[in-house]
């Protein structure tokens, strides 16, 4: 889940995982905002964009194991 991905984002600061993180973290925010805005195919871009980031964060914090 996001939520999980966020804390081992959390968990981990090397500089390339925590920009990995802040961009995904971003683009989610961006998401919720168009989506509240009704913006509904931009707002389902934005949460695919954000997961990517957050799965490439994943992948980071695993290879650091």
């Amino acid at each position: 889940s996001i939520r999980r991905q966020r804390q081992m984002c959390k968990e981990t600061d090397p500089e390339e995982l925590r920009d990995v993180c802040l961009l995904g973290s971003s683009t989610e925010q961006t998401a919720d905002r168009l989506l509240a805005a009704g913006k509904y195919e931009e707002a389902i871009s934005c949460h695919k964009k954000a997961a990517a980031y957050l799965s490439e964060a994943m992948k980071l914090t695993q290879s650091e194991q």
